[in-house]
């Protein structure tokens, strides 16, 4: 138990064995006070050369201020050496007022799976592919409320005065907003469109060139079919905000990617994600396992802690922590490890030393396959007006708690999977079929936006989309509604799979058992079936 907490309590060691300071005291003490004083100093410049605020004497009578601090953070490489070492001024928003401080605080980001599209294409086409970073993006943003804050002491900058701020700062409630509304009307200045299927995905066409920009805060992807277009317009960006191009994308949102433009050959990867992670929560002992769950577990609520004393003794664990850090890796790039996920989350609230072992049996399995990547290859006859390719599945009353089936699709293009889901159904089935019909709606969805996401881009589906399924019966129900006696009581949003036939936007087939590359997101599979199923998902080791 000791051990446990006194690895977890390392993960403030950001992930990699380096303790980042929490105060400027603690940095200014640290063997790298140098790099430290050089980050804070660079950021008050910013701050002055912004005209982020005006030091005022007094607050307006009835007035709070907003206390603010100093965040240190080590950047880094795709490989995990230290990039930079960086200094942020940020207001602590909890103070903050509704209705005065603050209205409307959500902003867009850039959905994970328009990523993958967009690496897919990138493939296919061979469009050159660059990384970009706004610099201090949010003091762009200018304020419409009148908010106040107290400078922390030690920055040189007025240290614990009062400011009006008169732009938007980092940890305000509306900062992200403001920033992103900022940003789309610049964008759209300069020509580029925002696409309804993502409010971050935005396409700039002038003849026969053509530019995407996935953009997630201040950082962003840019693809362009010619290099002089795409420093073109690398420039009229930088003439509206102070940006830094990194040149050829190497990494993206702790997504790792090795792209070879002249070949279209793509691997997206998280294996320094990974190995940070084994080493935040102490299992980086080379212990590894074939399959991300043990053979023949079945997790229960019965296996939740019922006495004070055992719930008392599992918040030493760091279970939820340790379900969002897989959570993400799942979202990223390793769709084999999403029933995993989807299982052990169930437990999230109460979780007893059972679901903890099998949290950690998913770690250790992806110590074991950080080398794997999502390879996208656009030579391999992938059809641009044809591109998706789907597989939907179920399990049937696999949940023992509730009865209740898991339902997973998996999408592809150019070879690997770009869009997957685990999840258990809202309802009970009343048969493998009905299962499996339910399971075929949530694909269609998922295939009807991935179209709409292509055809937004400029490349429309000229043919429904695929999508395979290993239950005929299912596949019957959903081509024929004469069984109404059988169906009459499903709920009708499960019906849709219909429409979308009939339409014309799906075409569902079968598809024996073996090839079913959504097999694994419903159950949990056995070593040899395992690695076959990594293999369908287009997952490959990029050493070799």
């Amino acid at each position: 138990m000791a051990e446990i907490a006194l690895a977890f309590a390392a993960s403030s060691a950001n992930s990699a064995g380096y303790v980042e300071p929490t105060t400027l005291r603690e940095a200014l003490d640290s063997p790298d006070a140098k790099q430290w004083k050089q980050a804070v100093e660079k950021e008050v410049q910013a701050l002055q050369d912004m005209g982020t605020f005006t030091v005022i004497d007094d607050l307006p009578k009835g007035r709070k201020a907003v206390s603010s601090t100093l965040v240190f953070r080590v950047k880094r490489n795709a490989n995990g050496s230290i990039e930079r070492f960086k200094a942020r001024l940020v207001a602590r928003s909890y103070s903050q007022v509704p209705g005065m401080d603050f209205d409307e605080t959500f902003a867009p980001v850039v959905k994970l799976t328009s990523i993958r599209i967009l690496c897919a294409l990138a493939s296919l086409l061979k469009l050159h592919f660059h990384h970009l970073d706004v610099d201090t993006a949010f003091l762009n943003g200018i304020l419409q409320e009148e908010i106040y804050m107290r400078l922390p002491q030690g920055i040189g900058l007025n240290s614990g005065k009062f400011v009006d701020l008169l732009r938007s700062i980092y940890g305000l409630k509306q900062a992200s907003r403001v920033w992103n509304e900022l940003l789309d009307t610049k964008l759209g200045k300069l020509g580029f469109k925002r696409i309804n299927a993502d409010y971050c995905i935005y396409v700039l066409r002038k003849g026969k060139e053509i530019c995407f920009l996935a953009v997630y805060v201040d950082d962003m992807g840019m693809l362009a079919s010619d290099l002089h277009f795409m420093e073109k317009l690398k420039k009229l960006i930088g003439e509206v905000f102070k940006i830094k191009d990194l040149g050829p994308i190497k990494q993206l949102l702790g997504l790792a990617i090795d792209y070879d433009h002249e070949s279209g050959r793509l691997e997206l990867s998280q294996s320094c994600y990974i190995q940070q992670s084994l080493e935040c929560y102490g299992f980086n002992d080379g212990r590894t396992h074939p399959t991300p769950l043990s053979s023949g577990v079945k997790l229960t609520k019965a296996d939740s802690p019922t006495t004070p004393s055992a719930i008392a003794e599992m918040k030493d664990y760091p279970y939820q922590s340790l379900i969002g850090t897989l959570m993400y890796a799942m979202l990223g790039t390793c769709p084999d490890i999403a029933f995993a996920v989807g299982a052990l989350s169930k437990y999230s609230s109460n979780p007893g030393k059972a679901h903890w072992n099998e949290a950690v049996h998913v770690l250790c399995y992806l110590g074991g396959t950080k080398d794997l990547a999502l390879v996208f290859d656009g030579n391999n006859g992938a059809d641009l007006s044809s591109l998706i390719l789907g597989y939907s599945d179920s399990d049937w009353a696999g949940d023992m708690d509730t009865h209740r089936s898991t339902g997973g699709y998996v999408f592809f293009a150019c070879g690997a999977a770009i869009s997957w889901s685990s999840k258990l159904q809202l309802s009970p089935a009343l048969s493998s079929t009905e299962a499996e019909y339910m399971a075929c709606t949530r694909a269609a969805q998922e295939a009807i936006w991935l179209c709409q996401f292509l055809d937004q881009l400029g490349y429309r589906q000229k043919n429904p989309t695929q999508l395979l399924g290993d239950n005929q019966g299912a596949i019957a129900l959903a081509k024929n509604p004469g069984n109404h006696p059988r169906t009459k009581h499903i709920q009708l949003r499960y019906h849709f799979i219909r429409f979308a036939i009939t339409d014309g936007q799906i075409l569902l087939d079968y598809i024996p058992t073996g090839d079913m590359a959504a097999d694994g997101m419903t159950k949990g599979l056995t070593g040899e079936k395992h690695k076959r199923f990594l293999s369908l998902l287009g997952l490959k080791d990029r050493r070799s």
